[in-house]
């Protein structure tokens, strides 16, 4: 409890309690009986008169100081310590009390401002004279912050013995501090603070300085130890304990890991059923977080649950209406955010499978002004897709005016983007390359590396596809690899525009293009690009499922033209007619498609 809150109580009842003092004396007529008691009393009257002018005084002078707290405390939540540590050396001149220069101390400590806490201590010591428990706090905090381990721990024990609740809860969460910031002077006091956090088995904060101190020794059962103790202690997951748990997971994964194979998962409670499932998630394995945040979600109605189920939901591929059902129980349960974060995904969601109707009516219920920037490229990008050419220019200039060019989920890239496709599909392909070329000057005068990239990525593209420049693209492209030279995508494009030219350029397309795989597996458009490889080396069978995968996941007339083609190759003509009709359906005057039937002497019923 903060030191202020411990000492208002007592003030406020004193307050409440006084006598409410007269405006003035009511004198009756002079000679009356009240009048003449009343100079009789005069001598007993003016005695009490000056006890109680004593006692609003030092009323007033209480009130001043808490007056003085109440201020150093605003200061420091509203992220002005150094204002605090000023207003509470004002106070310590005052009250000369022990409390007010320990806190003082600790502000000072939190702010690395080691010169300033050390005049606290001093302070103390002269207005007490001798040692006391709180200077010894003091001393003892102030080795802690020079790193002095062997001071620290030989001294715990004693500074544990001499501590009320509050200030054991913060010795142990300095010494989880400790354990983050100097991991090597905490691993020789392991011992040490693991002895201590058992002599308080049901303070939370005990538990997190042994779980962090015990992994960065290496002590990892004693971690688990008081991470399980700390699951019963702490069912909420405050924030010391969040941080915690997120530091050891990020720098002693096996330590939570052992923790949950240690653990009956279903008697934890929610939050930290929750943190099973981020890990679970972080290891790759959806399907488990999938099946267990359904357990929770059975015996837990969280919004937030039910955001993570939704997304989930999306990666294990689920029916849309299950990602569906999901959200609109957020709409249910949650706030305003969760529910503006929800009526976003639902509409990203319905947008990939072109329902759009459906998604301006989720994105209509977006009320949050955080989310307004997401909200008009979601809602260009429907614009786009319906051909609403006006609307999405409209949409596009709304986020661009707007004072944040970012918003959650979406940034200027994506904008940008969008108005690179809005582009493409409204220009013909001469007014796009100078629009394009115009736009490259621009971005090479200015500096500015990322929208030169898309501005590279989106004319490499124009020359292969619509202008038939195949040398042109795989310059701007080589280009966009060495500005983005992890980008999965930069390198398939250019992987891909070599396939185009002579074969002696296959290799390097067929490294390339192996290289955007490892980096992006799941990409229908990259495994599009490997079976074509694996096909144009001779390899038909080999190259089979990554161009199955990719119709799968996109299918789109190229990539059925490839399809097609392997399975007629490996003498499956009907499969490959199948495929090439429905994309004939869907495109009939596609390129390459058209382009494969030509050469394979191929034509279709009904053409």
């Amino acid at each position: 409890m903060p030191y202020w809150n411990s000492r208002a109580l007592p003030l406020v009842l004193a307050l409440t309690l006084l006598p409410p003092v007269a405006a003035a004396d009511t004198l009756s007529a002079p000679g009356s009986v009240p009048a003449i008691e009343a100079q009789l009393q005069r001598p007993k009257a003016a005695a009490r008169n000056l006890v109680e002018r004593q006692q609003r005084q030092a009323v007033a002078e209480r009130a001043g100081h808490l007056f003085t707290l109440f201020a150093s405390e605003i200061a420091l939540n509203r992220g002005q310590p150094a204002a605090a540590v000023a207003a509470y050396r004002i106070l310590l001149n005052r009250t000369q009390d022990a409390a007010v220069a320990e806190r003082g101390m600790e502000i000072a400590l939190d702010l690395d401002a080691r010169q300033q806490a050390e005049a606290f201590l001093q302070r103390l010591r002269e207005l007490e004279g001798g040692p006391s428990p709180t200077q010894e706090r003091m001393q003892w905090a102030l080795a802690l912050s020079r790193g002095e381990g062997e001071t620290v721990f030989a001294g715990l024990d004693g500074i544990l013995a001499h501590a009320d609740e509050r200030q054991a809860r913060r010795i142990f969460l300095q010494l989880a501090q400790m354990g983050l910031s100097q991991p090597q002077v905490a691993a020789d006091g392991a011992d040490a603070v693991h002895r201590s956090a058992a002599r308080f088995p049901d303070l939370a904060e005990a538990m997190i300085a042994d779980a962090v101190i015990s992994a960065q020794a290496g002590r990892n059962q004693d971690a688990v130890g008081a991470l399980q103790r700390l699951s019963e202690l702490d069912g909420d997951i405050r924030p010391p304990t969040q941080l915690a748990l997120s530091l050891i997971a990020q720098r002693q994964p096996q330590v939570v890991n052992s923790f949950f194979r240690q653990t009956d998962i279903n008697q934890l409670s929610p939050m930290w059923q929750g943190l099973y499932i981020d890990t679970l998630i972080h290891s790759g394995d959806y399907a488990r977080a999938y099946a267990q945040l359904q357990n929770v979600l059975a015996t837990h109605p969280d919004p937030d649950f039910y955001l993570q189920a939704a997304l989930l939901s999306v990666n294990q591929k689920a029916p849309i209406e299950d990602t569906l059902q999901h959200l609109e129980k957020v709409t249910a349960l949650g706030n305003q955010a969760q529910k503006g974060r929800a009526a976003l995904l639902a509409a990203m969601r319905l947008l990939a499978d072109s329902r759009y109707g459906e998604a301006r009516a989720w994105l209509a219920r977006i009320q949050t002004l955080d989310l307004r920037f997401d909200k008009a490229i979601v809602t260009a990008r429907i614009d786009v897709e319906e051909q609403k050419w006006a609307a999405a220019r409209q949409q596009l200039a709304a986020a661009e005016s707007m004072g944040a060019k970012r918003g959650r989920y979406f940034d200027q890239g994506d904008l940008r983007s969008l108005q690179l496709r809005l582009l493409d599909r409204t220009l013909p392909p001469q007014q796009l390359l100078n629009q394009l070329n115009s736009q490259l000057r621009q971005a090479e005068s200015s500096g500015d590396q990322e929208y030169l990239s898309a501005l590279l990525y989106q004319r490499g593209v124009l020359y292969a596809d619509q202008l038939g420049q195949p040398q042109r693209a795989v310059a701007d492209l080589r280009r966009f690899v060495q500005l983005n030279p992890d980008s999965p995508d930069g390198m398939n494009a250019l992987g891909y525009t070599l396939l185009s030219l002579p074969p002696v350029h296959r290799a390097e397309a067929a490294r390339l293009i192996e290289a955007a795989y490892q980096l992006d597996q799941a990409s229908a458009a990259i495994n599009d690009s490997l079976g074509w490889v694996y096909f144009l080396q001779g390899d038909a069978q080999r190259a089979l499922p990554y161009l199955q995968y990719a119709y799968e996941q996109q299918p789109e007339a190229e990539v059925a033209a490839h399809l097609g083609e392997v399975l007629w190759t490996l003498d499956q003509r009907e499969q490959a007619l199948t495929v090439w009709r429905e994309a004939h359906q869907k495109d009939p005057q596609h390129r390459v498609l058209q382009e494969t039937l030509r050469r394979l002497g191929v034509r279709l019923s009904g053409e």
